[in-house]
């Protein structure tokens, strides 16, 4: 018994640091919402590394707490199972611990969730960002079909062309 309560303690304790690693990210999320209007590249990249190595972290903590429950299901008699959280609380016969992992799965969850929701506003703000600089492209690049040019008396005609605006402030 002793045994299975440190196999308890040690996957509560992944799955602890697990849910600290996805409130880094929501905060990463959340700081990337607020650079990508500013258009702060150096700022973005330095998020996107700190990001980067937040997740290598998390994909460690998510093997060590898949270990930890693989080796709890053993222990329980639910072998070949996959050992979810409440087969594993179901299996324990100790109500203190298994609120806990229950607990600690609801709190993964809610923390998914909210990751989740600032992922989709930085996509969303990306889209956007990608559609704006496309489209001043498009204005800079795009050639005119007609351009307003100016006689030798000064008067305006307009002339069918191929170039760009770009090209006339060049």
């Amino acid at each position: 018994m002793e045994t299975v309560i440190r196999m308890m303690d040690a996957l509560l304790a992944a799955m602890e640091q697990e849910r600290r690693l996805v409130d880094d990210l929501i905060g990463l999320a959340e700081e990337k919402a607020s650079l990508l209007p500013r258009a702060d590249a150096e700022s973005l990249n330095g998020v996107l590394q700190r990001e980067e190595e937040t997740l290598i972290a998390l994909h460690e903590t998510e093997e060590e707490r898949k270990a930890y429950a693989g080796r709890l299901g053993d222990k329980l008699c639910l072998a070949g199972e996959e050992p979810t959280l409440k087969k594993l609380a179901r299996g324990f016969d100790h109500p203190e611990y298994s609120l806990r992992l229950i607990c600690a799965g609801n709190e993964m969850t809610k923390a998914m969730r909210r990751l989740s929701r600032c992922n989709s506003k930085v996509k969303e703000l990306l889209k956007h960002q990608i559609g704006y600089t496309a489209f001043l492209l498009n204005v800079l690049n795009g050639p005119q079909s007609k351009a307003d040019f100016y006689n030798m008396q000064g008067s305006r005609e307009e002339k069918t062309t191929h170039k760009s605006r770009l090209d006339y402030h060049a």
